[in-house]
């Protein structure tokens, strides 16, 4: 994996419906590796490239597909005491307490405020707080000042850094999904054997909506889906709750919240594994969805196969993954790619 790369993308603001600085990275990066490169309607960024070998038999047309936006933050109205209120994509009240944000293009900073525990009634201090109560500060004093640095009708991002860190881990917003969009972007430099389309949607964590303008339109036979996945390998959870374990490899899965996965395809990859000494794990629990519903669901019907890099935190400010996983994802992705005629 290029590291570097993925540092790159995780820095990127992408909030759902504002994926325009993640997508316009990825075009000046992947133009040069593309015969084709365009967006649709519906603004998905999606690229055309022929294969060492030419089309697949039958013309069946191979997808590889990622989501380029993020969880975050889209500003509602402003106070006439400076206050921002906003509403939240992806995520419980629970993560974004008290976090530090960047406002649209310019990056104003802010802080998601809470009222300070001093001031606290009893009753409160024993409830989570309601996102009706939460605001935005950027520091500004009234109404007319935030409308001057434009942040009005505007998207925000955690402010959260990309480090590495303990033993080959990597902590930082927007693992989801920027290390498919990575590994897809090195796919691309890389080369395919068979002509194949590269597709960095939008709207996947606003229900999958990108995709669904995707599927249609290319009507592939055959894709391969990549994501982030929940790693519930924390304190206070056990068994087949954990999900899937950071450190375990890249993660298979059978069955999401959205799609049941090719059985065929699941059982190939995981032979190709195997055979290539790529270690790999699957799901234990039947939880979160992905871009991979719209690709089942399509007239006509698509193969689909799923790769996801086990995260701890997935959805939340920052979250943490292992390289070595993001490392095994791409050795199967790749494995994958060169038999995908034959799949």
């Amino acid at each position: 994996m290029n590291y570097e790369l993925l540092k790159d993308l995780c820095q990127k603001s992408g909030v759902s419906g504002y994926e325009s600085e993640v997508l316009k990275f990825i075009e000046e990066r992947i133009r040069q590796y593309s015969d084709g490169l365009e967006y649709d309607r519906a603004g998905n960024l999606i690229a055309y490239k022929k294969g060492r070998l030419g089309k697949c038999e039958n013309n069946k047309r191979i997808l590889y597909s990622c989501h380029a936006d993020e969880v975050g933050f889209v500003i509602t109205h402003i106070e006439d005491d400076g206050r921002l209120l906003f509403e939240q994509i992806g995520m419980s009240v629970l993560v974004y307490t008290g976090r530090q944000v960047l406002i649209g293009k310019k990056k104003i900073p802010g802080i998601i405020a809470v009222k300070p525990v001093h001031l606290l009634e009893k009753e409160e201090s024993e409830k989570i707080p309601e996102h009706k109560s939460l605001f935005i500060d950027i520091g500004a004093k009234s109404r007319e000042e935030a409308e001057e640095l434009g942040v009005y009708a505007d998207y925000a991002v955690f402010d959260s850094g990309y480090e590495e860190l303990g033993s080959g881990m990597i902590k930082a917003k927007a693992l989801d999904d920027r290390a498919g969009c990575a590994m897809l972007i090195s796919l691309m430099e890389r080369g395919i054997e068979h002509d194949g389309y590269f597709a960095f949607c939008v709207g996947e964590e606003l229900g999958l909506r990108g995709s669904q303008t995707v599927a249609e339109r290319i009507k592939p036979d055959l894709c391969i889906n990549l994501e982030c996945t929940t790693a519930g390998d924390v304190y206070g959870v056990t068994g087949s709750q954990r999900t899937c374990l950071v450190g375990g490899g890249a993660v298979v899965p059978f069955m999401d919240g959205s799609a049941v996965y090719s059985a065929d395809l699941y059982r190939k990859a995981r032979a190709i594994a195997e055979k290539k000494g790529i270690i790999c794990q699957t799901k234990t629990k039947i939880a979160g969805g992905t871009d991979a519903g719209s690709y089942t669901r399509i007239a006509g019907g698509c193969r689909t196969l799923g790769l996801a890099v086990p995260t701890r935190y997935i959805h939340s400010a920052c979250s943490i993954a292992k390289k070595s996983d993001i490392d095994e994802v791409e050795k199967l992705l790749f494995a994958v790619s060169d038999e995908a005629a034959g799949l």
